[in-house]
C-alpha cells in the first residue's frame, strides 16, 4: 500500500468530511416548548422531503416487528447535515476517487435498542435525511424515535453495503421509506405525512399510533426491543 492511499483511506476513517450544517443550539426534549403551527409545518415539509412511499419488500404491520428488524432505536432529533466519502479508490484513471453521501445528523437522548457505531459522541448518521444545502431554520424541532439498520450489518446479511468499506459501520439508514419514524408533536405521536390513500395501498401502519401519547409509544418500543 502507497503511501498516498494509506493517508486517504486513515483520513477517511477519521472522518475529513466537515459538520457545518448542525445546529447545537438544538434545546433538549425536557426544555422543548410546545410547537405551534409554524413549527409543526417545518417538520411536515421536512419528512415530506426525505420519505418515500413506494412498495417496499422492508415493510411492517406492528411496532413489534420493526422493533425486532431493526439494528438500533434511538430516541432523537435531527440536528443538521453532514457529507461522507467512501474511502478513495483508484478509477481507470489511476486517480484516486471517492463518492460522498449526505446524511441527517440526529441526535441521541435515549438508546432504545442496540449500540450505535458514532464517528462523534452522541449523534449517529443516517442516509437520505436531508439535503446537501439544507439550512438550519428547515429542520424538524420535535424529538422522534427513529428505526435504523446499519450500513456494515446490511452488507453482512445481504451483501450489499453503501460504501462497501470498513466505514459503512457508522453509518445507518431507515428500513424503508415511510414507517421507520415516529414525531412527538406536543406530547403526542404523529406519523409521517403520506399522499392520499397511502394506507389502502401499503397497510396501516403506523396510522393507528397517530395521536397516542409519546411517552407511552417511547416506552412500548422499549419493551418490544428488550423481548
Amino acid at each position: 500500500m502507497n503511501r498516498r492511499w494509506l493517508a486517504a483511506a486513515v483520513l477517511a476513517l477519521l472522518v475529513v468530511a466537515c459538520a457545518d450544517r448542525v445546529d447545537d443550539s438544538a434545546p433538549a426534549s425536557a426544555e422543548a416548548p410546545p410547537l405551534g403551527p409554524h413549527e409543526v409545518a417545518v417538520s411536515d415539509r421536512f419528512w415530506e422531503s426525505t420519505s418515500d412511499f413506494s412498495p417496499t419488500e422492508f415493510a411492517y404491520e406492528s411496532l413489534e416487528e420493526m422493533a425486532a428488524d431493526a439494528h438500533l432505536i434511538v430516541r432523537g432529533r435531527v440536528i443538521g447535515t453532514q457529507d461522507r466519502q467512501a474511502m478513495p479508490v483508484s478509477d481507470p484513471a489511476g486517480e484516486l476517487t471517492a463518492r460522498a453521501v449526505t446524511f441527517g445528523v440526529v441526535r441521541i437522548i435515549e438508546v432504545l435498542k442496540g449500540s450505535p457505531n458514532v464517528t462523534e459522541p452522541g449523534a449517529v448518521l443516517v442516509n437520505r435525511l436531508g439535503s446537501k444545502n439544507l439550512d438550519v431554520t428547515e429542520l424538524p424541532p420535535e424529538d422522534i424515535i427513529i428505526f435504523l439498520m446499519n450500513y456494515r450489518q446490511l452488507a453482512e446479511d445481504f451483501g450489499a453495503g453503501l460504501f462497501d468499506d470498513p466505514s459503512d459501520r457508522f453509518y445507518y439508514t431507515r428500513p424503508n421509506g415511510y414507517q421507520a419514524v415516529l414525531r412527538d408533536i406536543n406530547g403526542l405521536v404523529r406519523v409521517v405525512p403520506g399522499p392520499d390513500g397511502w394506507q389502502e395501498a401499503l397497510g396501516p401502519f403506523p396510522a393507528p399510533l397517530e395521536g397516542k401519547p409519546f411517552e407511552e409509544v417511547v416506552e412500548a418500543v422499549r419493551q418490544a426491543a428488550a423481548t
